[in-house]
């Protein structure tokens, strides 16, 4: 559940050097840092909340979906319902250690990213670490944008450490560089033999998603207040479907 954090900007932000040079110093960076690193500190209470709310006030867990007694769980609505609540809930299991993480970051600085212009006024921006980004997740509206938003720090460094090297310059990324990115990325969480069915089943989302993409135009049937909807609930639900072998 670390965050990814490139060693130069660690060395910055020890001796102060580069954006940290106008980072707010001692008490004052105290005031700073605590609203924002408390909020996120406060998120990740939240997550813990929703959960437990799930599965043990609903009594909602998503271990049931690998029994053979869920398969014959009343109706395939029913059982689409129960595992799609059980996942919601099994996701604030991960995101509140990374709202911890955060907070962490926040608090001591390291998050600092300057400033940035927000309305008519400049405000202090502590988002130069990002675990996760909740409502991207929760609402986004690709498997990609959403996995993109998952464990953003992990993403951030199998696309510019991984995936870019695999491209010539100008270059696009395809097949074969989504598949040994995903490949790369199952290797680093273990040897897990689902893990890697899990990436490979990835790779093909992502694959697939951007052939929806580009067919788009196939949809148009749809009306479009409710084309968000229908995405999101779609690959939320492939995103699920995958999960029950990574819990």
């Amino acid at each position: 559940m670390a965050p990814f954090v490139e060693f130069t900007d660690y060395k910055n932000w020890i001796e102060f050097e580069g954006v940290y040079k106008t980072q707010p110093r001692g008490l004052k960076n105290g005031f700073a840092t605590f609203k924002p690193a408390l909020i996120r500190f406060m998120q990740a209470f939240i997550c813990i909340a929703l959960h437990l709310s799930v599965v043990m006030g609903l009594g909602i867990s998503v271990y049931f979906a690998g029994t053979q007694e869920f398969i014959n769980y009343k109706s395939f609505f029913h059982r689409f319902v129960f595992y799609y609540i059980g996942m919601s809930g099994q996701r604030m299991m991960y995101y509140a250690p990374w709202c911890f993480t955060e907070a962490a970051c926040i608090a001591c600085g390291l998050s600092y990213n300057g400033m940035k212009r927000v309305g008519v006024k400049d405000v202090i921006s502590w988002d130069s670490i990002m675990c996760i980004d909740i409502l991207g997740v929760e609402f986004g509206n690709t498997p990609l944008r959403m996995m993109g938003k998952w464990n953003h720090g992990t993403h951030l460094w199998l696309k510019n450490h991984v995936q870019q090297r695999l491209l010539k310059p100008g270059q696009k990324p395809g097949i074969k560089e989504t598949y040994l990115t995903f490949a790369v990325s199952a290797f680093w969480h273990g040897f897990y033999p689902f893990y890697y069915i899990m990436f490979f089943m990835c790779a093909c989302l992502t694959e697939l998603s951007k052939d929806i993409y580009r067919s788009r135009i196939l949809f148009n049937f749809i009306p479009s207040e409710y084309r968000n909807i229908v995405a999101n609930v779609a690959a939320m639900s492939m995103l699920n479907y995958l999960g029950v072998a990574f819990n």
